[in-house]
Parts: C-alpha cells; structure tokens; sequence
C-alpha cells in the first residue's frame, strides 16, 4: 500500500469510527430469560435483533428467576422458582441441574437479585423481600445466610423497606481480588451499593432517571466493567436495554429488546 492509499485508508477509517454508535466498537453478546422462559441473545448495541429459544428441562410450573455467567468456569449458571440451581445452555436452552434437591432457605420475593462473587466463586441471590443469601455453584445449597436487606443508618432511603430486583458484582473476572455489589431498587427508581455485603446495608447511589417497574435484568461486565440493565417501564411489553453509569446511578438506553412485532421483557440478564 503507498504512503497516499494508506493516508486515504486511515481517513476513512476515521470517519466511519465518527459515524458508529456510541459503545458500538465495546459491544458485547448479552444473554437474558424473558417472561415467556426463553433463552434471548442479543449484542449490546443491537438489542432489537435478539433471538430466542425455548428454555428446556424445567419441571411443570418452575420458571427461571436468575442468571449468571459463572467467572471461574465460563459456565451459565440459573436460579428458578423452585429455589434450584441449573447450568444453562444458551445454545440449546437445556438446564442441568446442580446439586439434587432445592436449598433452603427457600428465595422469598417477587423479584430476585444474583450474581457471582468473583473473589470467593459464590453465589449472592437477593430478593425484594430482603433475603441476602450466599449459595455454593457446585452443590445447590445455600452457603450462609446473611444479614438482611437494608438502608443503611443516615441514607436517604433510611426507614424505606428495600425492593431490590436486580444484583451486580463489579470486576467480575477469574482471580479478581476485589469487587463492590451494586443493587437495582425497582420502588425508589434507584441504583445501590449493597456495603457490606453481608450485613445488607445499603447505601443510595442515586435515580436512574427512569420510572422502572420489575422485571429487571442487571449486569457488569467482566471485561469492560460496563453496567448492563433491562428495564420495563410501568405498564410496557417489553424491557428497554441500556446502560448504567455506576457512579451516578443514570440510565442511558440503548433500545427496546426484540422487535415492535415481536417484543421481550426480560426477568433476567448477563453478559455472555
């Protein structure tokens, strides 16, 4: 290539790197559960192309709540109404189960929260009801139970009962050292940080800037650290995909997950 064609081939590069979309060079493949127990992939800056299989392996009545990409293994990793615990396969849709019976405490709560830690490969399933337990990814069981969900003496939430829907660890890689939960509470229209985590307090972070209703799908990459969440807003068929600016709490979307003819709302939501 001469100097003036390589000149030519970097300008236009240029200029088509000015037309993209915002995040479009940092997308990323999302996976999801919608209300309709399907498994609905999308890239994160295209979610109205998203596909979508049926779930498969379920008992009669049992729906997936949770969903997670396991750090230390790659493995998807499922939380259903049962209060069991499957690997999930995006491909096929096929759940395997993890353990042979369902843990206990029961998951209490309209809404749920999972996510893993990726210091201590556990598992931290949050529910509206203010459940905060810890469960072990090899054998279904729960690990420990935790304090309850709580706003922390002095927050502005202080007094206010916790509906938390969605759960995120941030630095969510094998190995990581360190990392900070973050919660999605679908009443006060709120981003959280769950500190400490075990005792349950929680601290406002601030509004996402959105009326936002449950479901709610709720994730941070691994790879760029990127806050991912789904959102319905009240009375909406479908989620609206986005992103969340961890130090602030604002939400910016991105678009509506699936088509007009064919909408998703999601309940649950990871970064493959």
């Amino acid at each position: 290539m001469t100097l003036s064609s390589r000149a030519r081939a970097t300008a236009a590069t240029a200029a088509l790197l000015a037309v993209l979309p915002a995040g479009a060079a940092q997308a990323e493949t999302m996976v999801g559960i919608d209300a309709n127990d399907r498994v609905v992939t999308f890239d994160s800056a295209t979610p109205g192309s998203a596909k979508a299989r049926a779930v498969r392996g379920l008992a009669a009545g049992e729906t997936i709540v949770g969903l997670d990409r396991r750090p230390a293994t790659g493995a998807l990793v499922a939380v259903s109404s049962a209060s069991r615990l499957y690997t999930l396969s995006p491909r096929t849709g096929q759940v395997t189960p993890i353990g042979m019976a369902a843990f206990t405490p029961a998951l209490s709560g309209s809404a749920v929260g999972f996510d893993f830690n990726p210091t201590v490969d556990r598992i931290r399933l949050t529910t509206s009801n203010g459940q905060n337990l810890r469960l072990n990814p090899d054998t279904g069981a729960v690990a420990t139970t935790d304090g309850p969900l709580k706003y922390n003496a002095g927050d502005q939430g202080e007094g206010t009962p916790a509906f938390v829907g969605g759960s995120a660890y941030t630095n969510n890689v094998a190995g990581a050292t360190t990392t900070q939960l973050f919660n999605l509470d679908s009443r006060r229209d709120a981003l959280l940080l769950q500190m400490p985590p075990n005792d349950g307090g929680l601290k406002t972070i601030g509004s996402l800037g959105r009326a936002f209703t449950n479901p709610i799908g709720f994730d941070i990459s691994g790879t760029s650290n990127t806050a991912y969440a789904s959102l319905r807003s009240p009375g909406a068929r479908f989620s609206t995909f986005g992103r969340i600016d961890l130090a602030t709490g604002r939400f910016t979307a991105t678009g509506r997950v699936g088509s007009r003819a064919v909408p998703r709302l999601l309940k649950a939501l990871t970064v493959r």
